[in-house]
């Protein structure tokens, strides 16, 4: 059975696979649907990573964001 903190961690991996693949299909036709698509997945990703921060610090204080190598590519 897999934990709270590696479920995050593959809903966030597949958060980050699906705007990859909407960031390339938008580069091949460019459509306001898919913009408004990215912008939702990144708003999800920002979340999902405040919270794996919290998780994996222990739920005590908020951190400061991680520098940009740490978080998913679809963020940087």
């Amino acid at each position: 059975m897999t934990t709270a903190t590696e479920q995050l961690h593959f809903y966030l991996s597949a958060l980050d696979s699906a705007a990859h693949a909407i960031e390339q299909a938008r580069r091949v036709r460019p459509d306001p649907g898919l913009d408004h698509a990215i912008d939702r997945l990144r708003s999800l990703l920002l979340d999902g990573y405040r919270v794996l921060q919290q998780r994996e610090s222990g739920g005590g204080l908020r951190r400061p964001a991680a520098s940009a190598t740490n978080r998913p590519k679809s963020l940087t």
